[in-house]
């Protein structure tokens, strides 16, 4: 009891004279001891973290755990990519512009399409976006269009509703071929 006492004693003593326990997650041995102490007789851990200056979440951490450290912050699923693979993901698609499945087989990595596309996303110097799709115009597509208007040069009225999607900037999910949108003659 005399022990318990002097502890008492000396933490009474320390906030007397203003002096706080340290800041941090871990708290020294003699702050362990002191808690404790405090515990044995019954107070409350708000009580304590009072008196000590402390939280209350780390007096219940001395209380629960025998060494008195917090709980590992990291909570979840461990990270499948390593920070030299994340690095090397970022590097392969800002250097090379590889896909994210070129990346994943250029790596050898046991992960998902996905998981790249994420720390590419998470990264600030590099953006994941998909890119337009530009027309594909061959020479046999500028075939087809030289004799459709040749068929039509003389229907003056039929070109006022005309619309070739590809050259205007519309881009139909579900086609990429030509197509030619009619629109509603005015009534």
């Amino acid at each position: 009891m005399c022990k318990i006492y002097r502890v008492f004693i000396g933490i009474r003593c320390a906030c007397s004279a203003r002096q706080k326990i340290p800041r941090g997650t871990k708290i020294t041995d003699d702050g362990c001891a002191a808690i404790r102490a405090y515990l044995a007789v019954g107070k409350s851990c708000r009580c304590i973290a009072q008196q000590g200056n402390r939280s209350k979440t780390a007096i219940a951490d001395v209380r629960w755990s025998p060494a008195g450290e917090s709980k590992d912050p990291r909570l979840g699923a461990k990270p499948k990519l390593t920070r030299w693979e994340a690095r090397r993901v970022i590097r392969l698609a800002i250097e090379q512009q590889l896909s994210a499945m070129k990346i994943k087989y250029e790596l050898g990595v046991q992960c998902h399409s996905q998981t790249i596309l994420n720390t590419i996303n998470g990264s600030k110097y590099a953006r994941c976006r998909k890119q337009k799709q530009d027309p594909d115009l061959k020479p046999r597509h500028k075939k087809a269009r030289l004799k459709f208007v040749k068929e039509r040069v003389a229907n003056n009225e039929f070109w006022r509703y005309v619309l070739f999607s590809d050259e205007v900037g519309f881009y139909l999910r579900w086609a990429r071929r030509l197509q030619v949108l009619l629109a509603r003659p005015p009534k």
